[in-house]
This record gives structure tokens, sequence and C-alpha cells, in this order.
């Protein structure tokens, strides 16, 4: 659990700390991958890094899509109730979805790596260890990218930004993207290693929790 929140964890401080976005719907985005590797692994067998990236992407896009208004408006209040909104509806729209609903989705296989099938105890903590070490290279090599240098720059001062040239709504969305593409995979593992995903597990009290994981371990740390 510790791992695997820690991935999570680590996509949420993409999106708050680098930009200094009040981003308030990291469990959402973590569900919305989860169901969607879920499904496409149960549904079309698909293999299970296949459906983690897909899963990633999806949060990807719809934590963009979310987020892209209210970062053109440029207001956090604005960014706040449209996130916080937003995690509402996931709920609630998976919740009443017949292929989810209240008990979630189960019966989905445990994380594999082509032939090689991740069952006992050791294994998926190995694992978990191995794709937590990928997402902190993942999170350093942004941090040190002229993209990462930008995304703090916006929380720094956006009139400079923008009087050498750079829009600072470009890159407070890339880093939404990329926390989204991250908390989508953490959701995804979330649900192969624990074999069930409900959208009651993935509500503002886990938010919360997240946000008190990210503000502990240090806001804009790579390895905090």
């Amino acid at each position: 659990l510790v791992l695997m929140f820690a991935i999570m964890a680590s996509g949420y401080n993409v999106m708050l700390g680098w930009p200094n976005l009040l981003v308030f719907c990291p469990a959402a985005l973590a569900v919305v991958g989860g169901v969607v590797s879920s499904l496409l692994a149960i549904e079309m067998g698909l293999p299970f890094i296949l459906t983690l990236l897909i899963g990633g992407v999806v949060a990807a896009l719809v934590g963009g899509a979310v987020s892209a208004g209210a970062i053109v408006i440029g207001s956090n209040f604005e960014i706040i109730i449209a996130t916080l909104a937003f995690e509402f509806v996931v709920f609630y729209a998976l919740s009443s979805w017949e292929l989810v609903g209240p008990t979630g989705i189960s019966g989905m296989p445990d994380p594999s790596l082509g032939a090689l099938v991740f069952t006992s105890q050791i294994e998926v903590y190995v694992f978990l260890l191995v794709a937590l070490t990928g997402v902190t290279f993942l999170v350093a090599a942004f941090d040190s990218s002229l993209s990462g240098t930008l995304s703090i720059a916006t929380g720094e001062d956006e009139d400079l930004l923008r009087a050498i040239g750079y829009n600072p709504a470009t890159y407070k969305l890339i880093s939404v993207v990329l926390g989204a593409f991250i908390l989508g995979i953490g959701g995804g593992i979330y649900a192969h290693v624990n074999g069930l995903i409900t959208p009651g597990a993935f509500t503002l009290d886990r938010t919360v929790l997240l946000l008190v994981i990210t503000v502990l371990g240090g806001l804009r740390t790579v390895y905090g």
C-alpha cells in the first residue's frame, strides 16, 4: 500500500507542486485509470502493461480537459471548484454505470510482464518497487527539463514568464497532464494488485490522503 500510494502521490505532486496549482481531483483521476485498465483487461483480454498505459493516457486526457478551462482563466478558485466538482461527478457516474456500479470491478488479472505473472507478496512488492523507481526517474527527468523549470516559473511569476515569450497556461497544463498520467497508472496498479476497484474507495477522503502524503513528503521534491 505504501508503494502504491507513493506512485499516486508522485503524480499528484507534479500537478500540485511544480505549477503551484490547487487541483483537487487526484482520486478521481486514479479511479478513471484503474477502471479503464480493469475493463480493458477483463472485457478485451489486453496485456497488463498495455491496459496500464491506456488507463494512464485516458486519465491524462480527462485531467487535461477538466483543468484546461480553469487554467486559462488563471484563478485558483476556479481550479479548486472545477476539479472538486469533477471528483464528485466521477464518483456518481461510475456508481451509476452498470459495468462498474457501487460494488466496483473485480476479477482483473494479476500484474504481469509477458509470461511473468506476479502473484506472491514478494513478487508484487518487487514489481511495485520497480514501478515506483520508474515513476521517480520520470518525475526527476521532468524536474530537470525545460518544461519542468517553466512549470515552476508559472507558480513564481507568470508576468515575467509571459514577458520572455512563454505561455504559463501551456506549462501548467503539461504538469497536470503528466501528473494525471502517473495517477492513472497508479490507479491501474492498485486495481490489479488488489483484484478490486470501487468508486467508493476513491472519493474526497482519498484525495485528502494524497494531499497529506504530498505535503509531508515535500511539495516539488522528487524523493519526498
